[in-house]
């Protein structure tokens, strides 16, 4: 692999994901990305959140804005939540 290329893109990294996925689906589990660079979702890793706002509300009932606070350094957004 060259040094310079997308790790993400790499056959091998996305053959390692799809054997993840299909392990975690053996065992009635799903996995879930969370502010992932690329799509992995041909690979059966489902889109998720970082912080699950619904999760949030269901459990703890804590209303989690909608509002994203980007970081753009880490390639991440997050929710602002409000207690």
């Amino acid at each position: 692999m060259n040094v310079f290329e997308n790790p993400f893109n790499h056959p091998e990294f996305r053959e390692f994901i799809k054997s993840l996925a299909s392990l975690a689906k053996a065992h009635d589990m799903e996995i879930y990305s969370c502010a992932e660079v690329v799509d992995l979702e041909e690979e059966g890793v489902l889109h998720g959140k970082c912080v699950d706002d619904e999760y949030i509300k269901k459990v703890f009932n804590i209303d989690v804005t909608k509002r994203r606070i980007r970081d753009k350094e880490r390639n991440v957004a997050a929710l602002q939540v409000k207690i």
